[in-house]
C-alpha cells in the first residue's frame, strides 16, 4: 500500500515531503483532490472556503457544526485494521480512474442542484459494494448528521439566524438533515 500511496502521490506531482506528516488516507484524499484540478475543480473553490470568505468579508461570525476531530475519526476508523482495507479501496480507486469519474459526476450533479442524482449515489459511484463500503459511508454521511442537526437546533435555539453549509451528501439518505430537522419541529422546504 505505501508504494501504490507513493506512486498516487507522486502522480499528483506533489513534493513527498509536504505529506509526510499526515496519516495515509488524508495523503491519499490529498492526492485525489490535487488530482481532480486537471478537471477543473478547484479546491481552493469549494463552498467552505468561499463562503468563510464572503463572512469574513461581512465580518460575520463563523462556527462549525462538527470539531476537527469528529470529522477526522469519520475519515480514519480507529481500527488500523479497517483503515488499511479503506486506504486500499481508495487507492484502487484511485488507480483505476473511479475515483475520478466518481468526484466528476458528483460535482456535476451538485452544479446542477441534481438532489436526486445525488440521492442515488451509492447505486451509481460502484465504489459501495462491501461491508466496510457502506460503513464508511455510514461514517462519513448518516452518523455524522445527528450530531449536526442538535449543533443547528442548539444554535437556531440561542436565537440566531443561520446559514448552514453542509456536504450534499448530508441531504440524502435515512438520516439527512432536512429529515432530522424536520424531526425536531423545523419547517423544512426545499
Amino acid at each position: 500500500l505505501d508504494a501504490q500511496l507513493r506512486r498516487e502521490i507522486q502522480r499528483a506531482c506533489i513534493p513527498a515531503q509536504a505529506l509526510a506528516g499526515l496519516h495515509p488516507m488524508m495523503q491519499a484524499m490529498a492526492a485525489m483532490v490535487v488530482d481532480a484540478a486537471r478537471d477543473g475543480l478547484q479546491v481552493a473553490y469549494g463552498q467552505e472556503f468561499v463562503l468563510a470568505g464572503a463572512a469574513k468579508a461581512r465580518s460575520l461570525r463563523t462556527v462549525s457544526l462538527e470539531t476537527p476531530e469528529r470529522q477526522l475519526a469519520a475519515i480514519i476508523p480507529n481500527d488500523p485494521d479497517q483503515a488499511e482495507r479503506f486506504l486500499a479501496s481508495t487507492l484502487d480507486q484511485m488507480q483505476s480512474g473511479l475515483g475520478r469519474r466518481v468526484l466528476l459526476r458528483m460535482a456535476a450533479a451538485w452544479e446542477r442542484g441534481d438532489l436526486q442524482e445525488i440521492e442515488q449515489y451509492e447505486r451509481w459511484c460502484d465504489c459501495v459494494k462491501t461491508d466496510d463500503d457502506r460503513a464508511m459511508l455510514r461514517a462519513l454521511n448518516d452518523e455524522r448528521n445527528p450530531a449536526m442537526a442538535e449543533r443547528i437546533e442548539a444554535l437556531h435555539g440561542e436565537g440566531q439566524r443561520l446559514f448552514v453549509a453542509v456536504g450534499a451528501l448530508h441531504m440524502t439518505g435515512p438520516k439527512a438533515l432536512p429529515a432530522l430537522l424536520q424531526a425536531r419541529g423545523f419547517r423544512v422546504e426545499r
